[in-house]
């Protein structure tokens, strides 16, 4: 072996080898479509300032940005009782409340994919979820794309 083929070779490849970028590194903006600096754009709170177009922010963010940092305090919602009136019938009331609620997330995903041309990344964004997690509910609500 020569001394090209052992250390040449390896340092050419390596400058032609794609690095991993984060997803989220760039926003795009609905008004003017330039590509935002993503912090920058939340920096920005959400506005884009070339066009002045404003996106939605998560509720977390809305509520950072209406108070003060450590003036409020989040509480934890009691559970919801799953059948306080303990319903008979030909099925359990809790199957049906399963069964309703996996049609109501069905329509909102397959709703959210025909607004947004099947991009998942603007389908997870509107939802407020990571891909990730819209890959899961589809293959669990049998969605194919």
């Amino acid at each position: 072996m020569s001394w090209l083929t052992e250390v040449i070779r390896p340092k050419i490849r390596n400058l032609f080898v794609r690095r991993d970028v984060p997803e989220n590194l760039w926003s795009q903006c609905a008004g003017c479509q330039r590509m935002i600096f993503t912090k920058d754009f939340v920096a920005n709170l959400r506005v884009c300032a070339d066009c002045g177009h404003h996106t939605r922010g998560t509720a977390i963010e809305r509520l950072g940005w209406t108070f003060d940092k450590d003036s409020f305090t989040r509480i934890e919602l009691p559970k919801a009782v799953v059948d306080p009136l303990k319903f008979r019938d030909t099925k359990r009331y809790s199957d049906r409340l399963k069964e309703a609620r996996e049609a109501i997330e069905r329509r909102l995903v397959l709703s959210a994919l025909a607004r947004n041309q099947d991009n998942m990344t603007k389908v997870a964004e509107e939802l407020g979820i990571s891909r990730p997690t819209l890959y899961e509910l589809m293959e669990k609500l049998g969605i194919e794309r």
